[in-house]
């Protein structure tokens, strides 16, 4: 029975390996994109409101270069567990690439998202991060919140949430949105 029992285990610890940064815990690039296609879907069928979030650290690469990697790897731990106490039980986080963060939001508009970023950028600057001496850290977040779901497919959500991030980048510690130009009918 023992054998048994840890042979059904092992898919599930497989699953976890394949979907999870080992670092930070969060789910990982392909588990976030595979979640945006099923919540897509989910936006389409019910007429729900869908939002996604990249945060950014700014000026994260110093903090490696002066402090070390280490420094840099609890920085990132630290900032991915205030991203988990910000969100709600329903919200996918996942460590994108480097010192990028994407938050998915289902069933939150616009103005919902804009209020999650402005929360989360505000708790990561109120982080009391140290190293060998007291660090500090900002970040930017890009958001995206389409009107409609017809046309979106993961990677557009992703990219037009990083085009945001590059506009709040820009000046760094900032929240940003995507707009979708209109193209209205003749």
């Amino acid at each position: 029975m023992t054998e048994r029992l840890g042979q059904e285990q092992q898919p599930d610890e497989a699953f976890r390996r394949a979907s999870t940064d080992p670092l930070t815990g969060l789910y990982n690039r392909q588990y976030m994109v595979d979640a945006i296609e099923k919540d897509i879907r989910r936006a389409r069928r019910y007429g729900t409101p869908l939002s996604c979030l990249i945060l950014d650290l700014d000026g994260f690469r110093e903090i490696n270069d002066k402090h070390g990697h280490l420094a840099g790897d609890a920085v990132l731990r630290q900032v991915a567990d205030t991203i988990t106490a910000s969100v709600r039980e329903i919200d996918i986080t996942a460590r994108y690439g480097g010192d990028e963060f994407c938050i998915l939001a289902p069933a939150t508009g616009l103005d919902g998202a804009m209020l999650l970023a402005e929360r989360l950028r505000s708790a990561v600057a109120a982080l009391e991060l140290s190293a060998h001496s007291p660090l500090t850290v900002t970040a930017s977040v890009g958001v995206f919140s389409p009107t409609t779901m017809s046309q979106f497919r993961p990677t557009t959500l992703i990219d037009c949430a990083q085009t945001a991030l590059r506009k709040a980048k820009l000046t760094g510690n900032r929240v940003c949105t995507y707009s979708v130009p209109y193209v209205g009918v003749a």
